[in-house]
């Protein structure tokens, strides 16, 4: 919340067996508000389960105003009893959305983590320890402050199977990988 300027905007969304949003859309980091949200999730503390699926379709919810991007930092231990059923989720629902899946705690769930990145068209990270937390997260916020490049496609000669399919957006130092198995092309 420190991070945010008066020119973004956002949502905070806590989710453990119930899932509740602070707004009901997202707003603009006008101070008071931001000021709420601070009030809002020092009040938070962890009960319950890890019901990722309504969070996320609340996050991924409708689409951002034009010239936006919706960034969506989603921070969980991690605990997912159906991931084949939230990657398809993200799959369906990103649409303009990109996501940021961050698994704090002693073990969290580090290859859903990755996928739901990879398929969310963000980076994660996990973080194993509360010493973490504070640079972790200042780094990830410097980056998406960051956007250099967005809906980036490739294009090969011939056929080629590729990964991943849908490319992430890039940031400012930050490489592009991509795997191709290209056809021949005599």
């Amino acid at each position: 919340l420190s991070s945010l300027r008066p020119i973004d905007r956002f949502n905070v969304i806590q989710f453990n067996s119930v899932t509740e949003s602070l707004f009901d859309s997202a707003v603009s980091a006008r101070a008071a508000d931001v000021a709420l949200a601070r009030e809002w999730v020092a009040r938070l503390y962890a009960t319950g389960g890890t019901a990722m699926r309504p969070a996320l379709e609340l996050a991924l919810r409708g689409t951002p105003p034009e010239g936006h991007v919706r960034q969506v930092v989603f921070a969980t231990d991690g605990a997912v009893d159906n991931p084949g059923g939230l990657y398809q989720l993200i799959d369906q629902d990103l649409g303009q959305s990109r996501l940021f899946p961050i698994g704090i705690g002693s073990a969290p769930n580090a290859q859903f983590i990755e996928r739901a990145a990879t398929l969310g068209r963000g980076t994660s990270i996990v973080i194993r320890g509360p010493a973490e937390i504070s640079a972790r997260m200042k780094e990830l916020f410097s980056k998406l402050d960051r956007p250099a490049l967005r809906d980036l496609s490739l294009s090969w000669p011939g056929t080629a199977d590729s990964y991943p399919q849908r490319l992430p957006d890039l940031y400012a130092g930050e490489p592009l990988m991509v795997v191709a198995k290209l056809s021949s092309l005599n």
